[in-house]
């Protein structure tokens, strides 16, 4: 039956595609699709299902997911349980496993993607090995192929090419906590807790070749860093250590302001002597909108409760409102995480739970879930946060004994847990914003067999902190090929859309038409062959998992699309009912392509492939 059963689907994404290209007039088809938009007013935040990563390797650990995503849609995270770098080209739907040049990393890990498309990483010595005695940077400029700069630093920014003598001792120190940021095609940010005295931060602006090296000072160890989309501004966030006497162990959250790199300014965020600026994590998280609006999120316990505070500067980091307490109804809120977009337009995530505990360490008997909270008028002065759970199911339970000193009344400073405890978390967990505007969430599972495991899922509903847009290379390219058609020339010319920027038109695409899917993903699986992933509306029964697997055949400016399975739900779907399954989610009518038979390629264009990961026209 495979071979009969032609789909009217684009798979969506070679339809939609083909419908942008061959436009009538090439200098406006292509943005009439990258204008922005946003779900419609009333929908409410909401999260699709969650994806394990490597789900079906067992040697890979979660337990502290960095998360970031690229200039075409590329999703980079890295973990430390062994060193992991992992990387998603169809918005997190599959995960390919990018091996780190040196085996002896893996301490702590951070990772981030220039505007050239070039991925940057920053490593501390595996703890086993050799603690505390080396931070690592590595270059890849070909998508994590390979790596074209290794280097070491054993603090005071001093970088030496390889692995700087780390594996065999090498000079002692307590290099940890590394963060990694990027702004443009060249500036590259670097921070790390320095056996000099507090914390650094390295700057490069040459892409990662050379870096010049400031102090923070010693009051303040890194917690974490964000960069103003639009002039670069480095802010650098973290707690001032008090004294380790279980009751006041963060006496300040602060914030550093970075021009040009030099220290601009340092200031107090919240004052927290009276109570535990740690109490709920030692990472404060900070965000900078499209306006210079700087947001800080973290976690205390001055209401009685565990609960996670924000607070926004509208001077650049100089002054700060008081802060804003986010989480409610629960008895501990940790591990904030928080991203922003547009001005005023902010949204962070949490672990929390509303079981009877007294702290993330006396939290005996309960269940914890990942829970994400957005704002569309952050600067307001009482600003409104719509909350929701992130998956409906736990991610862990009893208590969280990560850099406590007693956890269920274990004192855990001898290596100790408490019986039945569910290892694997860590630090920390991320948040980010994707090319359409859209949440990502990752965070690590420990309640599930195969786990400590990283999750993630992606919103599905509910405002954008950003319009939604085409990446600019992905528009120019659409552009030139449907200029192409124009010229008299008997010239060939080829066309490379990668797996990421045909995402992220789908995307945008899904957006502006009245479909029963949602959420839909593509990926490109083989030598002409894709599968299409997304959310379909089945009445009564909600929203249920659809996969379609098809293959793509051309020839002399005809195509034909092939569906060679499809799922709804775990339910396979064949013969007629598949036709009517697609009749009911793609109307040719939409784009402007009848796909019950070979249908003629628009823009001259002769062939396609699908070769890899991206989709090559020919014309």
């Amino acid at each position: 039956m495979k071979a009969a059963l032609r789909s009217r689907m684009p798979m969506i994404a070679f339809a939609v595609l083909m419908s942008a290209c061959g436009g009538s007039d090439p200098a406006t088809s292509a943005p009439a699709l990258s204008g922005s938009s946003t779900p419609e007013a009333d929908a409410a935040l909401a999260f699709g299902p969650d994806i394990v990563i490597g789900a079906d390797q067992a040697r890979f650990h979660g337990g502290e997911p960095s998360l970031q995503i690229g200039r075409s849609g590329t999703l980079w995270s890295t973990d430390v349980g062994p060193a992991q770098i992992w990387k998603s080209s169809d918005r997190g739907s599959t995960w390919t496993f990018v091996a780190p040049p040196l085996s002896i990393g893996g301490g702590d890990m951070d990772a981030a993607e220039d505007g050239a498309g070039r991925l940057h990483v920053i490593d501390i010595v595996e703890g086993s090995i050799n603690p505390g005695t080396c931070a690592f940077y590595y270059r890849s400029s070909d998508g994590g192929h390979s790596f074209d700069i290794v280097r070491a630093t054993h603090g005071g920014g001093m970088w030496s090419d390889g692995d700087g003598g780390c594996a065999s001792g090498g000079k002692k120190g307590s290099v940890d906590r590394p963060w990694v940021a990027t702004f443009g095609d060249n500036t590259i940010y670097l921070t790390y807790i320095d056996p000099a005295g507090g914390g650094s931060v390295d700057i490069s602006v040459d892409g990662g070749q050379t870096f010049s090296h400031a102090s923070i000072g010693s009051f303040l160890h890194p917690g974490g860093m964000a960069v103003d989309p639009v002039d670069g501004t480095l802010y650098t966030a973290g707690i001032e250590p008090g004294v380790y006497d279980r009751r006041n162990v963060g006496q300040w959250v602060r914030v550093q302001t970075w021009q040009n790199g030099q220290l601009v300014s340092s200031s107090t965020v919240f004052d927290a002597r009276q109570f535990d600026a740690a109490a709920g994590g030692y990472f404060p998280s900070v965000a900078v909108d499209e306006a210079h609006n700087v947001y800080v999120a973290w976690s205390d316990n001055s209401a009685g409760t565990t609960d996670v505070y924000v607070s926004v500067s509208r001077d650049r980091g100089s002054t700060w409102r008081t802060p804003t307490r986010i989480s409610r109804n629960q008895t501990v809120a940790v591990y904030p995480t928080i991203v922003a977009g547009a001005q005023g337009r902010v949204a962070l995530a949490w672990y929390g739970t509303s079981d009877r505990a007294t702290s993330r360490g006396d939290a005996a008997g309960t269940s914890w879930f990942v829970y994400a909270a957005q704002s569309t008028n952050a600067l307001d002065s009482t600003p409104t946060y719509s909350i929701v759970k992130v998956s409906d199911e736990p991610f862990h339970h009893n208590s969280i004994c990560r850099g406590t000193a007693v956890c269920e009344g274990v004192a855990t400073n001898t290596g100790a847990v408490p019986p039945g405890y569910e290892w694997g978390i860590a630090d920390f967990f991320r948040m980010a914003i994707d090319a359409g505007g859209s949440l990502v969430v990752m965070w690590t599972d420990t309640a599930h067999p195969d786990g400590p495991k990283d999750h993630v899922a992606r919103q599905i509903d509910g405002p954008l902190l950003r319009g939604s847009s085409l990446p600019p290379m992905l528009t120019q390219k659409i552009k030139d090929i449907n200029a192409f058609t124009e010229r008299r020339t008997s010239t060939n010319r080829s066309s490379i859309i990668s797996e990421g920027e045909l995402n992220a038109y789908v995307q945008q695409w899904v957006r502006t038409q009245r479909t029963t899917l949602v959420d839909p993903t593509v990926t490109l699986s083989g030598t002409n062959r894709f599968t299409v992933r997304a959310l379909l509306h089945r009445g009564a029964l909600g929203r249920v998992p659809l996969t379609i697997a098809g293959a793509l055949a051309t020839h002399d400016g005809t195509a034909r699309l092939t569906v060679e399975s499809a799922t709804v739900g775990n339910a396979p779907v064949v013969d007629r009912e598949l036709e009517r399954l697609l009749d009911t989610v793609f109307d040719p009518a939409r784009v402007g392509i009848d796909l019950r038979a070979p249908f003629p390629l628009p823009a001259r264009i002769r062939e396609t492939h699908i070769d890899g990961k991206q989709l090559v026209i020919l014309q």
